[in-house]
């Protein structure tokens, strides 16, 4: 099943020239399971999509949670890491 999802999405982003050789795909990533997931497909299949395709995690700490704010922070940063990906990270916090 997860390859003919892999498939579909593929042939989805090539009919409506989504991604061409080079690109970066910025993913928006709050910790969560389907965000995670998404990062997780694009890591898994970006030799599939492009040639040369970056895929860098990207993830907002508004504050508004507290400590679940953090958490969830740091876990797209532990994610991105395992998943040897760049992770952009604005904390608004600390970044005004």
């Amino acid at each position: 099943m997860y390859k003919d999802i892999e498939k579909k999405v593929i042939d989805f982003m090539n009919e409506y020239d989504m991604v061409s050789d080079g690109d970066t795909i910025v993913v928006a990533t709050s910790g969560g399971a389907d965000s995670v997931a998404l990062l997780n497909f694009f890591v898994e299949s970006k030799d599939k999509i492009a040639d040369n395709l970056t895929i860098v995690a990207a993830t907002v700490n508004h504050g508004i949670r507290a400590e679940s704010a953090d958490r969830d922070m740091h876990h797209v940063e532990e994610v991105a890491e395992k998943l040897d990906v760049k992770c952009i990270v604005f904390n608004a916090k600390t970044d005004g």
